[in-house]
């Protein structure tokens, strides 16, 4: 049953530098004892979208991920296309790996996710994925969208590798509006939390977080 957050405590978005064209990666600099105050080192970008395309177009990289996937590697994923942005219009999503998370750069792979229009998935849209593990599986979340933007929906995609991602047949997991995306999954007891955007009513109203539990992450 989906639910509203009645506070919001602390939501905090760690992009450290995303620049739309590419994306940045700084170190915090060492702790100090008379000033505990975190404090953002030197960027560096760690992501190129645009190694391996055309040289007429210009990629770009949004609504990130981060997970570290089987051996210890690091994967990230996110929206990636071309200029302009057109959000209606994103349709794939980057992924690159690294050793470590100041590796510079990281190494471009393949689209993990292509949007799939045909039925039964009638995706309009791939975005703002988010990962995690369990149990050797990784779960991929991602807003697929839908004509009715009171009726988004939320699809699933699993995989062993980080490579290869499967659409889960219990995809929709959630539908919801306006616009319902942005997802965020974690663990709280025995239980699977995922927040999401969304409005206080699916038709429109205040913009609020809302959020659905789950036992094993599917139903």
């Amino acid at each position: 049953m989906r639910k509203l957050l009645a506070a919001l405590t602390c939501l905090v978005a760690a992009y450290y530098g995303l620049a739309a064209r590419g994306l940045d990666v700084a170190a915090s600099a060492e702790p100090e004892t008379k000033k505990p105050v975190v404090e953002m080192g030197e960027s560096v970008k760690v992501y190129d979208p645009n190694v391996g395309e055309k040289l007429d177009e210009e990629w770009y990289i949004n609504d990130h991920c981060l997970i570290r996937g089987p051996k210890g590697r690091w994967h990230l994923f996110g929206i990636t296309g071309t200029m302009p942005i057109r959000p209606t219009r994103e349709r794939l999503f980057a992924h690159a790996t690294a050793k470590t998370l100041l590796q510079q750069p990281w190494d471009k792979q393949p689209h993990a996710l292509t949007y799939a229009p045909e039925a039964p998935w009638r995706e309009r849209h791939l975005w703002a994925p988010h990962v995690v593990e369990h149990d050797g599986t990784y779960y991929m979340f991602y807003c697929a969208g839908d004509e009715d933007n009171t009726k988004y929906k939320i699809h699933l995609a699993t995989s062993t590798d980080c490579h290869a991602w499967t659409r889960h047949p219990a995809s929709p997991v959630v539908v919801d509006g306006f616009d319902a995306r942005d997802v965020f999954v974690t663990r709280w007891g025995d239980k699977w939390i995922m927040y999401y955007t969304a409005t206080t009513k699916p038709e429109g109203g205040n913009h609020c977080v809302a959020y659905v539990t789950s036992d094993d992450l599917i139903h």
